[in-house]
């Protein structure tokens, strides 16, 4: 801009007192240009490089995700089939537990019924004693041993 500024002021024919300062000022803005290129480029490298190495993070996170997906995947399997197992397992429990509750059943009954049949048989042996002695309802006077 100082450069243009100085030759347009140079065609017009104005005389300019001291060319060289503004040639100067351009010349450093110039160079200074340059300087900041340099920064620029490495700036322009390093984003370049954070992309490069946060490609590569990214990268690594998703390759540990999928390995983490897969032991999940391996655990739902394991697990489905411990469920499989268990309902195989409850099954076969619930038909042992329904075939020992018929058989405490038919014990308890057994041991009822026993236990009835000995109180008729006492019944029974306490009349057959009684009729020996006589002392039985259908006679009408009991008789008793002289």
């Amino acid at each position: 801009g100082l450069r243009a500024a100085e030759d347009v002021v140079t065609q017009l024919g104005v005389d300019v007192e001291q060319p060289g300062r503004a040639q100067a000022a351009a010349d450093a803005i110039d160079r200074a240009a340059e300087v900041l290129n340099v920064p620029q480029a490495r700036i322009e490298a390093m984003k370049s490089a954070a992309a490069v190495r946060l490609t590569r993070e990214v990268t690594e996170l998703a390759v540990t995700a999928a390995a983490g997906s897969e032991r999940l995947a391996e655990g739902l399997a394991a697990s489905r089939r411990e469920v499989a197992d268990a309902r195989v397992r409850v099954g076969e429990m619930r038909g042992d537990l329904v075939r020992w509750t018929y058989v405490g059943a038919s014990a308890h009954t057994l041991l009822w019924l026993s236990a009835g049949l000995g109180q008729v048989c006492l019944i029974g042996w306490g009349w057959r004693r009684l009729a020996r002695i006589g002392l039985t309802h259908t006679d009408p006077e009991p008789t008793r041993p002289t």
